[in-house]
């Protein structure tokens, strides 16, 4: 795939599920987005048991993202996602959220995907996309305000707005 274009690889599984894995990256000059995670999707929910889910995962990707240096990769390419919705419990997943801008001073881009999540949808109907994208266009908004640099989301158009506001709020220029 990386001949094929790949700028970036998004490994989910936090180096755990190709033990090839280090050494692709290695062997390539793709980013590489380094996600919390604790098990596999099916049994990851057996995996939220934290005295301190923020600090602990801070830890976790400091060892990991110190592994990947350790093994050669530049600390440009390392990008960092603390894994929203993976063996976090919804509380977990908030905690994360308050604390997010803890996690720039491991020094690394980081990323943020929490777009129709399961403590996003916590607080909308399950079913209604419209209220959870509009959650996520807030969240999102918080997440630019709290120096994260890359935000995955579904519905585009909608966080681009919000961005667009925050953007002629904080920006000298006038908005268009």
């Amino acid at each position: 795939m990386i001949e094929l274009g790949v700028d970036i690889i998004n490994d989910v599984s936090n180096l755990n599920y190709d033990s090839k894995m280090v050494d692709i990256i290695k062997n390539s000059n793709v980013s590489y987005i380094l996600c919390h995670s604790r098990g596999i999707p099916q049994n990851m929910d057996e995996f939220c048991n934290y005295k301190n889910a923020a600090d602990e995962i801070y830890e976790e990707l400091f060892k990991k993202s110190q592994f990947l240096i350790d093994e050669g990769i530049e600390k440009e390419r390392i990008i960092i996602d603390v894994g929203f919705g993976f063996a976090k419990n919804i509380e977990q997943n908030f905690e994360l959220l308050k604390r997010i801008k803890e996690f720039n001073s491991l020094g690394f881009k980081n990323l943020a995907g929490l777009s129709r999540k399961r403590f996003i949808k916590s607080l909308a109907n399950d079913k209604n996309l419209e209220i959870q994208d509009d959650l996520t266009m807030l969240a999102s908004f918080y997440l630019i305000q709290e120096n994260v640099d890359i935000i995955r989301v579904h519905n585009v158009q909608k966080t681009k707005t919000a961005l667009d506001f925050y953007n002629a709020i904080y920006s000298q220029k006038p908005y268009p």
